[in-house]
């Protein structure tokens, strides 16, 4: 039973920029050149007579002309990631890729062009350090410079993680001694490392056999290059020697991981004793505890992968610029291609429309209905969307009364009125087509990472959590909450549903004012620093009383209690941020 998930996500896991032309581009190339000649690619990657050929590369170029007329600078970026709904992105690089990829470089050329990328990468996020989030490059040339390199982008750059090539460098796998200082440093710094992998390579890249036939040479590039680092740090001791570094594999897709984990364990019960010794556990025990993989929006297998790690080592990877939701085309080739039973669309661009109307309109509005459009094309048998509590407007509309799905709605901000308009939209799929869409009306979401939108409830929570003093305009401004897990398991429960005996479910949730929040997280941290230029609040809330019967007796919906999930996200930041976790008091 595929589905199909649009902007289901929003963090994006690896997201990549076009660097500057300190190594000079020409024209279209997209790649480095040095003195006129192509760094780091062999001669076949190279020829842009093959490379500039067929219907991606056609298509390629007339989507990204408004991206690449503008320069691919930062603010391009950000309104990219409002059109397709992305709140934080980690940026690696797309020419950078190819930066450090030439054998027996030497070692202070490549310490030099690291840091040279890395100081602009900084300049680059800077125009939102919240959202963009940069990756930094270290060579792996010399291990003192990649040390050296990763902890000044960590100490001084503010950067969140680095990463490396998975290519096999001047004849040293990853789990040679070589390499200890630096996966001691990444350890140390608590930074996760991020394998990418690029297409074409001087070093040694799995594919080369196929020469200048790119089609093969990408089938297995990506993956298997992503598969032999896996079994370096899983099977080869690294994991085991570094037990709090993180490593993700990106770019690789995911869906190779149950076998590569069942054939490493299968190896180390066989031939362990002998060439495996120091573990201590089975490899694929160490990818549970300490590795990630990306997934692409449209890998159907990865129900397998889910099965068998569970969700929380996935990441999403948009892979920008490719495609998006609000291009029909790239939503009914996916439909297409997947043949999905159900569709669920949860893309939004809340938070960001009242200064960016047209983008938000297009994800919003455009981006809905060409879901709509391509399930019904394509014989889609359910379909489920987000709409939002903010249809409903202010509280003070309904009184003291809770909110059904029946009443009217007046909501006036951009997304309300989008809202609005999808389940108007949906309405009329449904009569004209008797197709099967349901609609769910999120309250506030809150967690741990929540960085658009309603967000006072997550600073105040998550600020608090770290330790740092938090202010907050209104004391009485009331919030309806849900944690996020809950309403995943909303969305869950009724994307599977065969025939939901409605058209639209609220959510509900926990409703609360800051002020009462504010006590929950003084009971965990009684030294926490909160505090509120105003008293009042509550007229100007939000709809924050809702009924949710409807969705509770259909599914069997029970929420936690908000001073469970309070505590939850308490250490979930805190965790993250390697301070002590909170008790249950």
């Amino acid at each position: 039973m595929p589905t199909l998930s649009f902007n289901a996500e929003v963090r994006d896991g690896a997201r990549h920029v076009q660097a500057p032309h300190g190594l000079t581009e020409d024209a279209g190339d997209l790649r480095l050149a040095l003195a006129g000649k192509d760094w780091g690619r062999v001669a076949i990657d190279a020829d842009r007579s093959r490379r500039r050929q067929g219907r991606n590369y056609a298509l390629n170029q007339e989507r990204w002309r408004p991206f690449a007329e503008r320069g691919w600078t930062s603010k391009v970026q950000l309104e990219a990631m409002d059109i397709e709904g992305i709140d934080v992105a980690v940026v690696y690089p797309s020419r950078g890729l190819f930066a450090l990829t030439v054998p027996d470089m030497e070692p202070r050329l490549a310490a030099a062009m690291a840091r040279a990328y890395n100081d602009w990468l900084y300049e680059f996020c800077q125009e939102n350090p919240e959202r963009l989030l940069g990756a930094g490059m270290i060579s792996p040339f010399d291990v003192n410079d990649a040390v050296a390199e990763a902890t000044r982008c960590v100490r001084e750059l503010g950067f969140r993680g680095v990463f490396l090539r998975p290519n096999e460098v001047n004849g040293r796998n990853w789990h040679d001694a070589y390499y200890e200082p630096l996966w001691a440093t990444l350890d140390e710094l608590e930074v996760p490392l991020g394998f990418h992998e690029g297409s074409g390579s001087q070093l040694r890249q799995v594919g080369e056999q196929f020469g200048a036939n790119t089609m093969l040479k990408h089938i297995y590039s990506h993956p298997v290059e992503q598969m032999l680092a896996v079994g370096a740090f899983c099977a080869g001791g690294i994991l085991e020697r570094h037990p709090r570094l993180r490593v993700a594999f990106l770019e690789g897709n995911c869906s190779w991981v149950p076998f590569l984990l069942w054939r490493m364990d299968e190896h180390w019960e066989w031939l362990g004793d002998i060439y495996a010794r120091d573990l201590t556990m089975a490899p694929s025990e160490y990818f549970k505890r300490q590795c990630f993989v990306s997934v692409e929006c449209d890998e159907e297998p990865v129900k397998h992968v889910i099965d068998a790690i569970g969700d929380d080592r996935i990441v999403f990877s948009t892979d920008f610029p490719h495609g998006d939701v609000t291009r029909f085309g790239d939503v009914m080739r996916a439909v297409i291609e997947v043949k999905p039973d159900r569709l669920i669309n949860l893309a939004y661009g809340l938070g960001a429309g009242e200064g960016n109307p047209h983008q938000v309109m297009r994800l919003d509005v455009l981006g809905m209905d060409n879901c709509f459009e391509a399930a019904r094309l394509g014989g889609v048998k359910r379909v489920v969307y987000a709409s939002s509590i903010a249809v409903s407007g202010q509280q003070s509309h309904f009184g003291d009364r809770q909110v059904t799905e029946d009443d009217a709605t007046y909501g006036t901000s951009q997304y309300a009125v989008h809202k609005i308009f999808n389940e108007f939209q949906a309405k009329k799929y449904i009569k004209n087509y008797a197709m099967s869409i349901t609609g769910v009306r999120p309250a506030n979401v809150t967690g741990p990472d929540k960085v658009r939108g309603s967000t006072d409830h997550v600073t105040l929570m998550v600020d608090a959590a770290r330790g740092k003093p938090v202010q907050l305009p209104r004391k009485g401004f009331m919030r309806l909450l849900i944690h996020v897990e809950d309403i995943a398991e909303v969305f869950a429960r009724v994307l599977l549903a065969d025939t939901p005996r409605h058209d639209l479910y609220n959510s509900g949730g926990i409703p609360v004012s800051l002020g009462e929040l504010a006590d929950i997280v003084r009971e965990f941290l009684p030294d926490a620093q909160i505090t509120f230029e105003k008293d009042g609040g509550r007229d100007e809330s939000g709809n924050y009383l809702v009924d949710n019967s409807r969705l509770c007796k259909e599914f069997g919906i029970e929420y936690p209690p908000l001073r469970t999930r309070v505590l939850e996200i308490i250490n979930d930041v805190r965790r993250e941020a390697g301070l002590p976790l909170i008790a249950l008091r």
